[in-house]
């Protein structure tokens, strides 16, 4: 802690010089700023990416944009089974299910 000297009008009004000490830390803002940061916790590993299963054509999926085949590899996943609605992904032994979001039939010809 240092002392500061005040030094109030003393030639204007002729007042004498008070000498108050006064708490001055010139780096505390920036140790608040550090224990701040100190006690947020660190982030995580950011989430797994939502996968779309958009359609699905005979043997092929169409996820994200993209169309996949049964062993390829989708946002870290491996597709084991592609069915009529939905497609088995597999991750280290766990298992996920991709459903349709809308069943969509195409009908051609009469109404």
């Amino acid at each position: 802690m240092r002392r500061a000297i005040v030094w109030l009008l003393p030639l204007v009004l002729g007042a004498k010089v008070l000498d108050l000490e006064v708490p001055y830390d010139p780096f505390a803002p920036a140790q608040k700023i550090i224990q701040k940061s100190r006690r947020a916790p660190l982030p995580s590993k950011p989430p797994a990416p939502k996968l779309h299963l958009l359609a699905i054509f005979g043997d092929k999926a169409y996820i994200d944009g993209r169309f996949y085949r049964v062993g390829d590899r989708v946002g870290g996943y491996r597709i084991v089974k592609i069915a009529d609605d939905y497609v088995l992904l597999e991750k280290k032994g766990k298992m996920k299910i991709l459903f349709l979001a809308k069943k969509r039939i195409l009908r051609t010809g009469g109404r």
